[in-house]
């Protein structure tokens, strides 16, 4: 009897809820903003690793290129972000 109850059980996202299209902007546009910090981090990392490694402060430089790779990776990871959710949930979707 509880099996067949929660065999039944089916979720599906809802897009037509009061302020779904408000928070789907503000996501959008947190996204936008996280991207442009990426950019604006990976410019002052380069700055401080070329400034580092003029001046052979090698601390200086290794931090340059460790805010280099931050940045970059997070750019990567704010513009993946959507299709790495999409491509779970549509997996989860297909588990029965």
């Amino acid at each position: 009897m509880i099996t067949s109850l929660i065999a039944t059980v089916t979720v599906t996202p809802n897009q037509s809820l009061p302020g779904t299209h408000t928070l789907l902007n503000l996501i959008g546009g947190l996204d936008t903003i996280v991207i442009f910090l990426a950019v604006a981090g990976a410019l002052i990392s380069a700055g401080v690793m070329a400034v580092g490694s003029h001046s052979n402060n090698g601390r200086a430089a290794d931090r340059g290129k460790t805010g280099l790779i931050a940045s970059i990776a997070a750019a990567i990871i704010a513009g993946a972000v959507s299709a790495i959710i999409n491509f779970f949930v549509s997996t989860g979707g297909k588990i029965h």
